[in-house]
């Protein structure tokens, strides 16, 4: 990706921030992490047109918190782990339809500003974030759209099967083998020839 602010390193802590932390906060991650694409261009930190955004890179604000236009870059955070926590609360107090818990989680929201009340639950979907995390009434829907729906769309990888390993396990499970073995290891002649003696004796 060009322009990229950030080294790979960061953003695989940045990405495994958002899921470990999403699982703490009670967020889905794909959610706070689609939102942070959008709201950093994809990392960029600029703007659609390729004009360097209020909020820099720097700040580890990934969602545009207290950056309200005019040039004003919003609040900053010491660590990724901070910036994505206080992102990852903000969703959670918009999604909150619990209003009393909304407001004991307000209370420790990371945002020193906290969300007005009126916003508490206000958005139990992603959807619903359109014309209150932001002005525009598209804006959640835009998240869905351009973001999260491919990544959901997105087949897990297909986990490998360590044949060696599944080998040798066989193999002890059928008696074949009397002692645990390292699937790597290279065996010697006389004790392949005691494997195979084992097994047409059996």
């Amino acid at each position: 990706m060009r322009n990229v602010k950030y080294s790979p390193q960061q953003v695989r802590q940045i990405i495994e921030a958002y899921w470990r932390i999403g699982k703490d906060e009670g967020v889905r991650p794909e959610v706070g992490f689609c939102q942070c694409l959008k709201e950093t261009g994809y990392f960029t930190f600029e703007t659609p047109n390729g004009k360097p955004g209020d909020v820099r890179p720097e700040q580890f604000n990934f969602c545009g918190l207290g950056a309200t236009g005019g040039g004003n870059p919003g609040l900053s955070f010491t660590t990724i782990e901070d910036g994505v926590r206080a992102h990852l609360r903000h969703l959670r107090l918009y999604s909150e339809i619990d209003k009393i818990k909304a407001k004991t989680l307000n209370d420790r929201v990371t945002d020193p500003r906290g969300l007005p009340e009126r916003l508490l639950g206000s958005a139990p979907t992603v959807e619903d974030l359109g014309g209150r995390w932001a002005p525009n009434p598209d804006y959640g829907v835009s998240i869905v759209r351009d973001y999260l729906a491919d990544l959901l769309a997105t087949p897990e990888p297909q986990k490998q099967t360590d044949w060696k390993q599944e080998s040798v396990d066989w193999a002890r499970a059928k008696g074949y083998l009397t002692s645990d073995h390292d699937p790597l290891e290279q065996i010697d002649m006389g004790t392949l020839c005691a494997v195979l003696k084992n097994m047409v004796e059996k």
